[in-house]
């Protein structure tokens, strides 16, 4: 058929720019997606429980550079002091997720990790640090830490 211009136009070429077309979407959107990869800092997954991150030597970095307030409590299961703060600890969790804070509280099992425990000068069970903006401050106040999250 032959459009106003006297061009003349088959409904074969309609495929071929069809074909043209998706090719062009689909780069256009791995350009995007690249590019977003770059741009956006990947986010780390921290296993959880009750609200609680689990840290370890390989994911204990990441946790203190993606989160601005971090507190983390380094414990040992066998040791009485820690089994008694821990409920209030989840408790701490679970009143800070449900404010949306962002503060986020998590814990490294000493005891387990002895060595890396010991590069971060910890020596007694549970030893709380405290990251904002990831700087460290040693946490010795007393077992009731909300109220102390409440000033940040």
């Amino acid at each position: 058929f032959e459009d106003e211009a006297g061009l003349v136009s088959t409904n074969a070429d309609f495929p071929s720019f069809c074909h043209f077309f998706n090719k062009m979407k689909h780069a256009m959107l791995l350009s995007l997606l690249a590019l977003a990869c770059t741009v956006t800092p990947a986010l780390s997954y921290f296993p959880e429980e009750k609200g609680i991150l689990e840290l370890n030597p390989s994911n204990y970095v990441a946790a203190v550079r993606q989160f601005p307030y971090l507190m983390v409590e380094f414990y040992a299961p066998w040791c009485p002091y820690c089994q008694t703060f821990a409920p209030k600890y989840e408790d701490a969790a679970l009143r800070l997720t449900t404010t949306n804070s962002p503060a986020k509280l998590a814990k490294l099992d000493a005891s387990r990790y002895a060595t890396f425990a010991a590069q971060l000068k910890v020596q007694e069970y549970p030893t709380m640090y405290f990251y904002r903006q990831g700087h460290p401050l040693l946490y010795n106040g007393q077992m009731e830490i909300v109220p102390w999250f409440d000033g940040f």
